[in-house]
């Protein structure tokens, strides 16, 4: 990816954790390289364990490491699409390796990630892409110290969001 959208991509995730309610001291750091979103894991896993870990793979286009605070989008060069199916009030997305990126689905990717970083208690479902496409759209929500709860059940958690 150009680096001018890899500085977009950056200016995004502030815009977008202001709108959905994440604090400035809160915002997750953003990683765009794979390699060193590998040794970030490789390294936390040897400070708690002690031990190296065999495998320090990293999910496909993004992931949210909540605990250390780490967003990773994938920025190197890949062919995927994001192909919406399912019916009217229920859309899923799936990713094919067929056409060249573009911003568009990257952006999609850190959206998904922050709303995994911001609602840790949610998991993928009806009510995850329904929150995914409400920030795709633009509605804020009001700030929350996401960190504050994150020793209580997820049950409870879940009830904090009203």
């Amino acid at each position: 990816m150009r680096s001018k959208d890899k500085a977009r991509l950056c200016t995004d995730l502030v815009r977008i954790s202001d709108q959905i309610g994440i604090l400035s001291n809160e915002r997750p750091k953003l990683i765009l390289d794979r390699k060193e979103m590998q040794n970030l894991i490789l390294s936390r896993h040897i400070r708690d364990t002690g031990n190296p870990i065999h495998d320090k793979s990293v999910a496909g286009y993004g992931q949210c490491e909540w605990c250390i605070r780490t967003i990773f989008v994938d920025a190197g060069k890949q062919y995927y699409q994001r192909k919406r199916y399912g019916g009217r009030k229920f859309n899923r997305y799936i990713y094919r390796r067929k056409v060249k990126v573009t911003y568009k689905d990257k952006l999609h990717v850190l959206v998904h990630e922050l709303v995994h970083y911001r609602w840790a208690y949610l998991s993928h479902g009806r009510q995850f892409e329904k929150r995914t496409s409400e920030v795709i759209r633009g509605r804020r929500f009001e700030p929350k110290h996401v960190h504050l709860f994150a020793n209580y059940p997820k049950s409870y958690r879940a009830l904090i969001d009203g």
